[in-house]
Order: C-alpha cells, then structure tokens, then sequence
C-alpha cells in the first residue's frame, strides 16, 4: 500500500498527512530507505517534514564507492596476473611452441611484471588517499544529517505519532483513514480556504482519536466480568465511558475524512464539467462546411 499520492500539477499540494519518515537513528546506526516508520502528521508542512523524509545522500558517497572499487581492482589485477603465469606455465607444459614465441611471451610477461607494480602502487595509494579523505567527509555529513533527524523530531514533537505504536486495533483505523486521506488529498489545492478547513478538522479528528487513552486488557477483563462489587462497577463504568468515547471520537474522524472524499468528488465533477464545456466551445468554433 502506497502512502505518497502524486498531487495535480495545477494545485498546490498539501503535505502528506500519513508519511514514512526517519525514526531517530541510535548512536551509529545506518537507517536505511526501508526502516523509515510510518507516521501520522499533525499539520506539519512539506517543508517541515523535509528533514524527516529526505534520504542520506552525501556527495562524497560516489566517490567512497570508486575509491573502494579501485583498491579491489587493484588487488584482482595482480590475482589475475598470477593466475596468468601459472596457466601460461601448464600450457607450455603441454602445447609445444617455438622457442621464439615461448620468448616473446616470457618477455612480454616481464615487461608487465616489472611495470605492474609501480603502477598498482601509485593506483592503489591514490585510491586509498581517496578512500580516507571520502570516509571522512561522509561520517561528517552522516552525523549531521543525524542531528537533523534529531532535531526535528524533538521540534515537532507530539504533531507526528508512529503508527507502529498505537494498539492494534487502533493502528489500523489510524492507517485505514491515512490511506483514505492520502488517496483524497491530492485532489485538494492547499490554497483553497475551504480545503484547507476539511484538512484540518479531518487531522485534528484523527489526531484526537489517537490521543484517546489506551484501555489496559486488566480493566477491559474487569469490565466484561459477572462480578458485582463496588469497585468492579465502578471500573465497568469507567471502561464503558472510555469505548464510547473511543467509538464517537472514531465516527467523527471517519466523517471528517467523508467530507474531504466528497470534496474530492465535487473537484473531479467540475473538472470533467469544465472539460465537456471547453470540448464544446472548441466544437462551436469550428468552421461549419
């Protein structure tokens, strides 16, 4: 299931209200494109979620991988011109040439031989300059890009929440009306008052059913048991408040996303209206034979 929906060229797009982004990386590690999180943004823009969604790409990473590959080549080389000698050695063993020839090649070997290692020296001590020198510029940009991270997850804490960490059940209503969300979005304009209003109510109905507090399996136990005491039915009291507030607060999130799908709706009609409408003006303007 894709999260990103490519917005319409001619509108302004509204950031991504359910995007992966970076969790924070713990001292070391690499975070990879594929151990991005899921997240649910809080009216966060484009801009702001930037240093969350923006993948690791040093300018010195090319660089790092030629300068690896050259060190690697140049021990290949020299297997290779072993491997070389020693085939050359079994086949002279057993294919009888000419003496001549047997001495051409033998000199053309040494010329190779005695050239070689001069020139894999240099190579590989050049590669091996490149290969610190990118090292470290890229342990440099990766630990600022680190920080970045960082900070802006601590600047923006509380208007985005992983997914991952919701419960169960919760979690894939919070991603079921993400996916909705994302597939209705992009045919909303960001510049467009009344849009904007819907984006809004639709994250901040989502984003209260998140906050909702999490009903511990000891009191849903409680609530559902036959006991009859004071205390149990006072817990049973509590449990029934909290789903019933958990259900509306969860149709009211559902509604807020209906609103924008029927908005979306309305924007395709009118487009498809204005498309027949300008077809028929083209119509008229022909010249009639």
């Amino acid at each position: 299931m894709s999260h990103m929906t490519e917005p319409t060229s001619s509108k302004t797009a509204f950031a991504p209200a359910w995007p992966y982004v970076y969790k924070v990386p713990r001292r070391w590690q690499v975070i990879a494109p594929f151990e991005r999180v899921s997240v649910f943004n809080r009216g966060l823009t484009a801009e702001q979620l930037k240093p969350l969604t923006e993948e690791f790409r040093p300018a010195a990473s090319r660089l790092l991988k030629a300068a690896a590959y050259a060190l690697i080549s140049s021990g290949v080389f020299q297997l290779l011109l072993v491997l070389v000698t020693l085939s050359l050695d079994a086949i002279f063993s057993v294919v009888e040439v000419s003496e001549s020839t047997e001495q051409r090649v033998i000199t053309s070997l040494i010329a190779v031989f005695n050239a070689a290692p001069q020139v894999i020296h240099w190579a590989s001590a050049v590669a091996l300059v490149l290969l610190i020198a990118c090292g470290v510029q890229y342990l440099i940009a990766w630990a600022k890009w680190r920080t970045s991270v960082i900070a802006a997850w601590n600047r923006h804490k509380g208007r985005i929440v992983p997914t991952r960490g919701l419960p169960g059940e919760r979690r894939e209503k919070v991603n079921a009306l993400g996916s909705r969300l994302e597939s209705a979005m992009p045919a909303l304009d960001a510049l467009n008052l009344a849009h904007c209003h819907l984006v809004a109510d639709a994250t901040d109905a989502i984003f209260r059913y998140i906050d909702l507090p999490v009903l511990s399996e000891e009191r849903r136990r409680v609530a559902q048991s036959d006991v009859q005491n004071e205390s149990v039915q006072k817990v049973r009291d509590e449990y029934e408040t909290a789903v019933a507030a958990a259900k509306a607060a969860l149709e009211h999130a559902e509604d807020a996303v209906a609103a924008i799908e029927a908005a979306t709706g309305q924007v395709r009609d009118d487009a498809a209206d204005q498309h027949i409408i300008g077809l028929a003006e083209n119509i008229l303007r022909e010249p009639t034979s």
